[in-house]
C-alpha cells in the first residue's frame, strides 16, 4: 500500500506536499500570484533586453539571408514552440482522446 505524504503548510496558506526544499521553493514561486507576476515580468524584461542586444552584435560570417535579420532566431523558436504545443494538442484531441462515454 502506498505511504500517505504528510500535508505541510505552504507559502500562499495551502495544503502542500512538497518535500524537498526545492519543492517548497518552487511552490512559493508559483502558488503566490504575485511573486510569479515578479518572476514573469524579469523574464520579459530580459527578453526584451536580450532582443534589443541582438541588434547590435555584428554578424561576421552569417551563412544564410536569416542570420542578418535581428532577432530572428529568437522569434523563429518562439513561433516554433507555440507550434508545436498547438499542433500536439490538436492531434491529442483528434486522435488519441476518446468521447466520455466510449467505454459504456
Amino acid at each position: 500500500m502506498k505511504e500517505e505524504v504528510p500535508y505541510t503548510e505552504s507559502v500562499a496558506g495551502q495544503k502542500s506536499k512538497a518535500t524537498t526544499p526545492l519543492g517548497k521553493f518552487y511552490e512559493g514561486i508559483f502558488e503566490n500570484p504575485e511573486t510569479l507576476r515578479k518572476v514573469k515580468k524579469g523574464f520579459y524584461i530580459t527578453l526584451g533586453v536580450l532582443s534589443v542586444g541582438d541588434i547590435f552584435v555584428h554578424r561576421h560570417h552569417a551563412v544564410f539571408f536569416w542570420d542578418h535579420i535581428p532577432a530572428f532566431m529568437g522569434a523563429y523558436g518562439l513561433i516554433s514552440t507555440i507550434l508545436i504545443i498547438v499542433i500536439s494538442k490538436y492531434i491529442g484531441h483528434a486522435l488519441l482522446m476518446k468521447k466520455e462515454d466510449y467505454y459504456d
